[in-house]
């Protein structure tokens, strides 16, 4: 029986750990091409990523993943970027005019007329909409519905000012 020094026990042991590494990134790259070891691009200021909420950002990747792979090979994506035009609804934060957002394809539902906006946006012009400088953040959401107006109201028993009234 052999006794090796604990000492050269842990080399042979980091050795073999570094080469099956070797092997296991060697036998990944050639399955999978070089371009796997290229460092990703950083995001920088003016990238459509900035822009839009975590929500949004999964479905725009799936969007993109179904656009370059085709659905029957996207695997598991959400069903809302299939089809032909696929659109979400969702909420617009903006600064100063919304007229020029809405000219590269955002289709405003409501408006609160201080930066904030609902409406849909197909998938195809995200990152137009998104790199337009009034542009702020895209979220997923649903449309604004406004609140009824229950201090000016003459006939202040409404069904809307009542279950107002009942969540006060």
């Amino acid at each position: 029986m052999i006794c090796w020094p604990q000492e050269k026990l842990h080399r042979i042991a980091a050795t073999a750990w570094t080469l099956a590494t070797i092997c296991l990134v060697a036998a990944f790259v050639s399955a999978c091409g070089s371009h796997v070891l290229e460092p990703a691009a950083a995001p920088t200021a003016s990238t459509v990523w900035n822009k839009l909420d975590a929500g949004m950002a999964d479905l725009y990747m799936d969007y993109q993943r179904v656009q370059e792979v085709g659905a029957d090979e996207a695997g598991d994506v959400d069903p809302a970027v299939l089809g032909v035009d696929p659109r979400i609804v969702l909420t617009l934060s903006y600064q100063g005019d919304l007229a020029p957002i809405e000219a590269l394809g955002f289709e405003t539902s409501s408006d609160d007329g201080q930066g904030q906006a609902s409406g849909v946006l197909a998938f195809e012009d995200v990152e137009r909409v998104a790199q337009h400088p009034n542009v702020r953040l895209l979220s997923v959401g649903y449309p604004m519905e406004p609140e009824p107006d229950c201090h000016n109201n003459p006939v202040r028993h409404t069904p809307e000012c009542d279950d107002l009234r009942d969540e006060i």
